[in-house]
């Protein structure tokens, strides 16, 4: 009926069915389109004439974008184990079972803005990681490139015997166990430790071995006693001094230009003072 105003089909029991023979449609009286459907087919929702939703043979197709306001959600799986959402202030992908599985031969991650890489992956390559759009770490085939200051509240731990720590823009400096040595090699100039204080201690870290001290002694330990220490006016021993080699060149030798010797030359001991007078003093007499 019309009311005056509007046309109206009223419905006051059971369903109201419209049938048509093929297709039925909805549109204005100037033949724009709202809704269509098809025998045995699809269903179609239109916007200004454009076509936004319809249903497919295997769920929905969508021409456009889907809106849905804050902490609406977007909802998959039998389970609904799949949430996407965003709060109000963040955007959230939520999965509550098993795993989260990307899938792609490239993966790439960008800020908002879309001018900076945070993180590139590659199928049958590297992994990137970029610090301000500056790539910072790189996993290669050999194992990972740093390119900057390594900071680890942690270990850093290589699980085999063929893996290096490598360093240096040519990789000259090598850290690593080759199985049964733990190595550091250098390979272009010098190798320097630097420290004011440097103590060389057993594995176990209950033995000294060596002890440097900036303005100070050396010092050398043999089963944690010191035998060998150097000091402002030269050197101190502590025990014996021993040399296993004979000959009138292997021995000991005092003077600027080794003047005063001891040695033994395999038959015989020698004391040999070959410049100026040999003198033995004593307090008393000798």
């Amino acid at each position: 009926f019309h009311d005056g105003t509007n046309s109206n089909i009223y419905n006051a029991t059971g369903n109201l069915r419209i049938r048509a023979a093929n297709n039925l449609q909805l549109e204005t009286h100037d033949g724009e389109m709202h809704i269509k459907g098809i025998e045995d087919g699809a269903v179609e929702l239109y916007y200004n004439n454009s076509k936004k939703f319809e249903t497919t043979s295997s769920g929905v197709s969508i021409a456009g974008s889907a809106n849905l306001g804050d902490s609406n959600k977007l909802r998959l799986g039998n389970s609904q184990d799949l949430e996407i959402y965003h709060n109000g202030q963040d955007s959230i992908i939520h999965n509550t079972t098993n795993d989260f599985v990307i899938r792609a031969d490239s993966f790439k991650v960008r800020n908002g803005g879309q001018n900076e890489k945070l993180l590139d992956a590659f199928a049958n390559g590297a992994v990137e990681l970029y610090y301000n759009d500056i790539k910072k770490f790189e996993t290669t085939a050999d194992g990972a490139t740093i390119n900057g200051v390594t900071v680890s509240t942690g270990n850093i731990q290589i699980n085999n015997d063929t893996g290096k720590i490598r360093l240096g823009a040519s990789q000259d400096l090598e850290i690593y166990h080759d199985g049964t040595n733990s190595r550091i090699v250098n390979s272009t100039g010098a190798l320097s430790i630097q420290a004011d204080d440097i103590n060389i201690n057993n594995a176990v870290n209950n033995e000294q071995l060596a002890t440097l001290t900036a303005n100070g002694a050396v010092e050398l330990f043999y089963d944690h006693s010191k035998k060998f220490e150097t000091y402002s006016s030269g050197i101190q021993f502590f025990g014996n001094i021993k040399n296993e080699t004979d000959g009138t060149n292997q021995g000991m030798f005092l003077g600027a230009a080794n003047d005063f010797q001891f040695y033994h030359d395999g038959n015989r001991s020698a004391v040999n003072n070959r410049t100026g007078d040999l003198r033995l003093l004593g307090a008393g007499n000798i």
